[in-house]
C-alpha cells in the first residue's frame, strides 16, 4: 500500500462495534519502577530503564477483557482507522470525553506491522488532537505499560508527558511482571506562566503555484522528517518575511521566487513551541526548484491536496486552499 494511498477514515459504532484490537506487545527492556517505603517525612519514586533478560510479551489471550472497539463503558466514543482493500481493519485510534474533567481519552491505539514506520500511528495521534481542539479540551489522557518502551517513546515524541502510575491495575504483581500501568497526559491549555516562558518560532512559506498546480515539499531530516509541508524557513533577525522566504528558497531549492500577496497566517502549539505560519503566494522567476534538503516534491492540483501527509501546522491551509483553488487568478503562475 503506497503511502499517499493510506487514507484515515471514520469507523461508525453500528459496524465495528465489538471488533477486536489484536494488541501484542513485545519489548526488550522496561521500566522498573522503584518506590520507597511513604512515613511522614515522604518517599521517592524512580522509573529506571532495564534490559530484560528475555523478551517480555503480552497478548490479549493473557486477559479475560481483550481490547475491543466501542466497549460499553466508552459511551461517547469515536473511532477511525485505515482499512485494508478487502475491508480488513489495520490500524485505529479511539478516544471518548471524560466531560467531568474535560479531558479526552485516547482508549484504543494500534497499528499493524505492516503499517509501521510510515507515520500512520502520528496521523492517527494528530486526528485525537484535533478532535480535542474541536472539542476545546484541556488534555489529551491515555495509559501504556511499563514494559511497552516502544510505544512510550512514541508518546514522548507526540509531547505526551507522565502524570501517574498504578501498580496494581492488572494483577497484585504488576510490578513484578514488569506491566505497571502509566498514564501519559498532553496538554493543550498552559497557564499563563507557561505560555510567557514558551518559545515562539515565526517562520515564512511559499505557496508555490505553476499551470493550476501547487509545489509542496516532503521534509528529509530532523524531527518531522517525511512530513509534507510548504517549503519556507525561520525568519531571522532584522528580516522582513518576504526577505526571509526569498532566502530560503534559494538556500533549499536554489530558485528565485516572487513573493505575492499573503494567504494567510496560521498559529499553531507543537508540543515544545507555538508555531507562526506567514503564507505566500508565489511564482518562480528562474530556478528549476532543486531538492537540496527536501526527499521529494511533487505537484498537486487542488483536489489531490489530501493526497500527502502534510504536517500539522501545513494541515490547516488545507481547506482553505482548496476553497480558493476555484478562483484561478490565484494558481496562475507559469514555470
Amino acid at each position: 500500500m503506497e503511502h499517499c494511498e493510506i487514507e484515515i477514515e471514520a469507523l461508525p459504532k453500528e459496524k465495528w462495534k465489538g471488533v477486536p484490537i489484536p494488541l501484542v506487545t513485545r519489548s526488550d527492556s522496561y521500566y522498573d519502577l522503584e518506590i520507597s517505603p511513604l512515613d511522614q517525612n515522604g518517599c521517592t519514586v524512580a522509573l529506571v530503564r532495564k534490559t530484560a533478560e528475555k523478551e517480555i510479551v503480552h497478548t490479549p489471550e493473557e486477559y479475560d477483557f481483550p481490547d475491543s472497539l466501542y466497549q460499553d463503558h466508552w459511551e461517547k466514543a469515536e473511532a477511525y482507522g485505515v482499512l485494508g482493500s478487502d475491508g480488513a481493519l489495520l490500524a485505529c485510534i479511539e478516544v471518548c470525553p471524560e466531560e467531568w474533567s474535560n479531558r479526552l481519552m485516547v482508549t484504543e491505539l494500534w497499528v499493524s506491522e505492516t503499517l509501521r514506520r510510515q507515520g500512520i500511528g502520528r496521523r492517527l495521534m494528530d486526528k485525537a488532537k484535533e478532535i480535542a481542539r474541536c472539542q476545546n479540551r484541556r488534555a489529551i489522557i491515555l495509559e501504556t505499560q511499563s514494559c511497552n518502551t516502544g510505544a512510550i517513546a512514541f508518546y514522548l515524541h507526540e509531547g505526551f508527558k507522565l502524570i501517574g502510575f498504578d501498580t496494581c491495575c492488572y494483577t497484585n504483581n504488576d510490578i513484578g511482571r514488569r506491566e505497571v500501568r502509566l498514564d501519559l497526559g498532553y496538554f493543550l491549555h498552559k497557564d499563563t506562566h507557561m505560555q510567557v516562558q514558551r518559545k515562539h518560532i515565526e517562520v515564512a512559506a511559499a505557496i508555490i503555484t505553476a499551470h493550476g498546480r501547487i509545489f509542496a515539499t516532503q521534509r528529509g531530516y530532523g524531527e518531522f522528517k517525511d512530513g509534507w509541508e510548504f517549503p519556507g524557513g525561520k525568519i531571522e533577525a532584522g528580516e522582513t518575511p518576504e526577505q526571509a522566504l526569498k532566502r530560503e528558497i534559494r538556500e533549499e531549492l536554489d530558485t528565485e521566487i516572487e513573493v505575492g500577496e499573503l494567504f494567510d497566517t496560521v498559529e499553531y502549539d507543537y508540543p515544545q513551541f507555538h508555531l507562526t505560519l506567514h503564507c505566500f503566494l508565489c511564482t518562480v522567476k528562474s530556478g528549476a526548484l532543486m531538492l537540496k534538503e527536501h526527499k521529494a516534491a511533487r505537484w498537486l492540483t487542488g483536489d489531490a491536496l489530501d493526497s500527502v501527509d502534510w504536517l500539522p501546522a501545513d494541515k490547516g491551509l488545507i481547506k482553505k486552499l482548496q476553497e480558493a483553488y476555484a478562483e484561478t487568478s490565484l494558481f496562475t503562475g507559469t514555470f
